[in-house]
């Protein structure tokens, strides 16, 4: 059973959903994976995990340089599906010399007997924050059913 604590912030991730990707969102297919990873929180949420069909993740990223010279991107993310809830980051830069490189971290993770570490979820949302101050912020999603 999910803990007082983790509920508290399943309704953090419901808020992160409507207030900054839900505004951000472009096209159909983003508002139906928004819709669809509130509508798996509340299964968590409500201790009914086992009811979702889909795993589903929704994020920001901003994107920012030129691109005949230094790109940089950063993705900040949230995945649901049965069996976790996944808080996590990308980094992705290019540059002419080098070519291209990426970093993925995993900050923090509930499922049925695990809890989000508090850590993880302070620095996700320290780069979520980040990501959002960027005009040049955009909604990621995908989206795929079980």
């Amino acid at each position: 059973m999910t803990s007082a604590r983790g509920l508290t912030h399943l309704e953090d991730l419901i808020q992160f959903a409507r207030n900054d990707v839900l505004p951000l969102a472009a096209t159909a297919s983003e508002v139906q994976a928004v819709g669809e990873f509130w509508e798996a929180i509340e299964l968590w949420n409500e201790g009914r995990e086992d009811n979702i069909e889909f795993n589903v993740s929704i994020g920001v990223y901003c994107k920012e340089g030129d691109p005949k010279d230094f790109l940089e991107h950063l993705h900040v993310d949230a995945r649901v599906s049965d069996s976790a809830v996944e808080l996590s980051t990308l980094r992705r830069t290019w540059t002419k010399e080098d070519g291209s490189d990426h970093h993925s971290e995993v900050l923090a993770v509930l499922t049925k007997s695990k809890t989000l570490s508090d850590y993880g979820l302070a620095k996700w949302n320290e780069l979520l924050a980040e990501v959002l101050r960027y005009d040049s912020c955009r909604v990621s999603v995908s989206r795929d059913h079980l």
